[in-house]
């Protein structure tokens, strides 16, 4: 995969910050490591170990995905989300809060499954997957100056890894949390260039049109990129990690910049980080 690591590597050399990159072709084993054991500021990818976590205790029996947890005024945190919009008292399932924390990165929903599962049995996780470059210092929009959330892009294929191999959790949940990935609502990095045609699931041109039927996607619905993944965002960092399906094959792709001078060269960055590694794959 040399000539996809130095076309990656191209991209990257014409911004301005510092970014990494973990792509596994988890067939193969091949693998891309650019800077992907340098910490980052976590932002929202620490929510990947935090469904994880939330699963394992699942397995256990300790806690069910339909346990009721209340919204309470304490609990409400601002950025992503919609919960702190919404009144006191409602209720909520653990499975309903697992999706709010992951498809649309719910920063409330987030602090009330840590105060549920313990900030401690995550970071405990973290250590028994091997992730030693990544922690969990504390919940979300809760500013304790020096103090943050850190990982690497090494850790987080790491942890995608392992719920594609059930390692560390049953098939069954590994499953459900693959799932709650695959709902996710933040599409524009990655995967933003990545719509295929409803015909014949061939990558659409930027013309709109796909190379394969020709057909228009005026005429023929687009679908997503099959991408269980998890974004993160805050003010000069933009990640995204998740697992591409690409034929048969699952490719494990993990992108985290920071030091950028504004957000939207990250969005463009992994947008045509994505596109190149789409592309390798579907057409080797």
């Amino acid at each position: 995969m040399k000539e996809l690591q130095d076309i990656i590597q191209k991209h990257i050399n014409e911004i301005e910050g510092t970014a990494a990159i973990y792509v596994k072709d988890t067939e193969t084993n091949e693998v891309i490591t650019i800077n992907s054991q340098e910490r980052f500021h976590a932002a929202s990818t620490i929510k990947i170990p935090i469904l994880w976590e939330a699963l394992r205790q699942v397995e256990k029996g300790s806690i069910k995905l339909d346990d009721k947890i209340l919204l309470k005024d304490v609990d409400k945190v601002g950025g992503c989300g919609v919960l702190f919009l919404l009144h006191n008292g409602l209720q909520l399932t653990l499975e309903d809060l697992l999706h709010l924390m992951i498809d649309i990165s719910d920063n409330t929903a987030t602090n009330m499954v840590i105060d549920f599962i313990g900030k401690d049995n995550v970071n405990k996780a973290l250590e028994e997957l091997g992730m030693v470059d990544t922690f969990l210092a504390r919940k979300l929009m809760v500013v304790i100056p020096g103090v943050y959330s850190y990982t690497c892009a090494k850790d987080i294929g790491r942890i995608l890894e392992a719920f594609i191999t059930h390692e560390g959790l049953h098939k069954e949940y590994a499953e459900k949390g693959l799932a709650i990935l695959e709902a996710q609502q933040l599409n524009n990095r990655l995967s933003q260039e990545l719509h295929l045609c409803g015909q014949c699931e061939f990558r659409v041109g930027h013309d709109n049109t796909c190379p394969q039927c020709g057909a228009s996607i005026a005429d023929v619905d687009s679908k997503p990129l099959h991408f269980p993944h998890k974004t993160g965002e805050i003010i000069g960092v933009t990640h995204d990690a998740g697992i591409m399906h690409i034929k048969s094959k699952r490719i494990i792709v993990v992108a985290l910049t920071k030091g950028l001078k504004n957000n939207k060269i990250g969005y463009n960055l992994l947008s045509d980080i994505g596109l190149e590694i789409y592309d390798y794959f579907n057409n080797r």
